[in-house]
């Protein structure tokens, strides 16, 4: 089997890319321009290839789809192996009920399994970033734990079999097919659709049969974009009895809401019936383009105790109890020693502000009191707004805004759901000064093949679109995802992982730094000092919640031992200003109060303030570091 190699013309999309996106604002920051005197010139050797693990930045493992329970702890961190290494950041999504099955029974106090995942990531030093969901569709489990539902919260039953297949063996169609593969309607994924052949008369059949096992089924769920355009609008339902195909239901109109790409469900329902096959009786469609189309079909069965509730999202019960649940979990996560960020999510199918499910409240006045809910918790971790269903543009705005830290947003190296339009529209946001958060739109590549497959010949393609549309947006992060994926990332195109390492996210440079080779002790002295950023994405030191917390700063070190003796803050110097393409140049005055007379290593850093000034960021340079952090760059007298 050959092995997909990058090519030349590869490295230089990518250089093209990186190119064209270099940023176009300073931020306050002087451009290098006229030379400085000064006593002695520093210049650190860069370190242009090297794995930097910094906040809010690099590759990301994810914790989600993982049924009833959490992942085996044991099992989950030995699947990855070696991929943990490059791994900076642990995303955990689940449904509320998977962290709070029981009212006040917290998954981070009392399952074990889930303590011992996290505790996985704290060995390795990677950090969390955490997604809430409460929306049953197409969740593996009811989303909201049912407590809600018995404290009187009003919702709804979603069919069973939305998002759970019955045991359909197999699918045929008498339509043909003009895109995709009829099986791709039962694929588990409603990214992918089949359609039929062009100009098909009317009546044409599909049909489910499950082997020699009768299934009992009551509702027939359909799956649809462009509904209005290309979707079936009047079906009947048979059921094989013996030989026999007899009615369940006849002439059920089915009526669809757009002519989008948003993916609509429209459920069939009938008595219940046991049988061996299924099948619909389809008697007209919707035929704009010539052709009708379906993105997948679930089937349900006829039993109640295995459908999902949903709340609606706006009834005050159901907001009441989500209160608590949020209140205990920022005291848990608001915490940037074990947390990178929190998306502001969970509302509408995949917790991604689709469909949501509402009796009273617009979707906008939904989505504001969620980002109220976060923002009003959370005062130390980034909140990313999620950019999903028709809010986009509200969530740009309210990251643009400064109420949100960044934008969040998946579909990457999707041609259907992010478009260059779409990408565009995101470096624009990135622009204003908002990271970018990027997610694979794919996942289990080599089982889920039917995704990808009509966009790309090979895995590899795909994924080597994913990192060149994250490098045009300027993203901070990308996704290794889940165990088998980051296999294929790490064994089969490292040079991808590689390239990401290196251009995703921020790489911190000291260019040069000129200061007197003697001081005195205790007085003020003239720095100058060079920086830049060498790759794409941005440092979100200016966000809310960071609030310039990063600073840089320069130390007098011990020669024996490295230890810090005293340090000092450079005020006016701003990182999260550094964007690739420029050199940022400072003229400053510092001091190193408390110095004796004596010799030492001149140290510089990016600290934490709220840290006590404790070294923070790694940079992209080859000198040696400190225990303490510190990079020992030169040498320095006091007299």
């Amino acid at each position: 089997m050959s092995v997909w190699k990058i090519k030349p013309v590869f490295l230089a999309i990518c250089m093209s890319a990186i190119l064209t996106v270099t940023g176009v604002w300073s931020g306050g920051a002087t451009v290098l321009g006229a030379e400085p005197g000064t006593a002695q010139t520093i210049t650190p050797t860069e370190n242009t290839d090297g794995l930097l693990k910094n906040p809010a930045m690099g590759w990301m493992l994810y914790v989600d789809n993982t049924a009833d329970a959490f992942e085996d702890p044991d099992k989950y961190w030995a699947d990855f192996g070696v991929a943990a290494d490059h791994a900076s950041i642990l995303l955990i999504r689940a449904p509320w009920s998977q962290f709070e099955p029981e009212e006040g029974r917290y998954a981070w106090l009392y399952d074990d399994k889930y303590k011992r995942l996290i505790q996985g990531a704290k060995d390795r030093g990677i950090k969390l970033a955490l997604e809430v969901f409460v929306n049953s569709q197409d969740a593996y489990r009811q989303a909201t734990p049912d407590y809600v539902r018995a404290a009187g919260a009003e919702g709804k039953w979603l069919p069973f079999g939305r998002g759970i297949k019955s045991n359909i063996r197999s699918v045929t169609t008498t339509a043909g097919s003009y895109s995709g593969s009829i099986s791709d309607i039962l694929d588990n994924s409603e990214a992918t659709s089949w359609t039929s052949a062009l100009n098909v008369s009317f009546p044409q059949y599909i049909t489910f049969n499950f082997g020699d096992d009768a299934i009992i089924g009551n509702t027939i769920s359909i799956v649809s974009e462009y509904g209005s355009g290309q979707g079936i609008t009047k079906v009947d339902v048979e059921y094989l009895n013996g030989s026999d195909w007899v009615t369940a239901a006849a002439n059920v109109p089915i009526v669809w809401g757009t002519n989008s790409d948003t993916e609509e469900v429209r459920n069939v329902s009938f008595p219940a019936v046991e049988s061996t096959a299924i099948r619909l009786k389809i008697t007209d469609a919707n035929k704009k383009y010539g052709n009708f189309g379906i993105s997948e079909v679930y089937l349900s069965d006829n039993s109640p105790t295995e459908q999902y509730w949903t709340p609606y999202e706006d009834d005050p019960v159901f907001r009441e109890k989500f209160d608590v649940f949020l209140d205990a979990f920022a005291a848990e996560y608001d915490d940037p020693a074990i947390t990178d960020f929190v998306d502001v999510y969970g509302l509408g199918w995949w917790g991604e502000m689709h469909n949501l499910n509402l009796k009273m409240e617009t979707e906008q006045q939904a989505a504001n009191w969620l980002t109220d809910k976060f923002t009003s918790r959370f005062s130390r971790v980034l909140l990313n707004s999620v950019e999903g269903g028709y809010l986009i543009d509200l969530a740009d705005q309210t990251a643009i805004n400064g109420i949100t830290a960044g934008i969040r947003r998946a579909s990457y190296a999707s041609p259907q759901y992010l478009p260059q339009e779409a990408k565009d529209k995101i470096v624009s946001v990135w622009k204003k000064g908002v990271p970018v958060f990027a997610e694979n739109n794919f996942q289990v590549y080599d089982t889920w093949r039917t995704t990808w497959s009509p966009f790309y010949p090979n895995v590899g393609t795909m994924l080597r679109q994913a990192v060149i549309e994250a490098i045009y947006t300027h993203s901070n992060v990308l996704d290794l995802r889940r165990p088998d994926d980051a296999t294929t990332w790490i064994t089969r195109y490292p040079e991808l992982v590689h390239y990401f390492n290196k251009y995703g996210g921020y790489r911190f440079v000291l260019n040069s730094v000129k200061l007197p080779a003697e001081i005195d002790s205790g007085a003020t002295f003239a720095i100058n000092q060079s920086w830049k950023n060498t790759s794409v994405g941005l440092f979100p030191n200016k966000r809310p919640n960071w609030n310039h917390k990063y600073k840089v700063a320069y130390a007098l070190l011990d020669k024996t031992n490295g230890t810090k003796v005293s340090h000092s803050i450079v005020d006016d110097v701003e990182p999260g200003d550094w964007l690739r393409g420029q050199d940022y140049a400072y003229s400053s005055e510092i001091s190193f109060p408390g110095a004796s007379a004596g010799e030492y290593d001149l140290g510089v850093a990016i600290v934490d303030t709220t840290l006590g000034d404790k070294p923070a960021i790694q940079l992209a340079i080859m000198n040696a570091k400190s225990v303490e952090g510190w990079y020992s760059i030169g040498e320095i007298l006091v007299r």
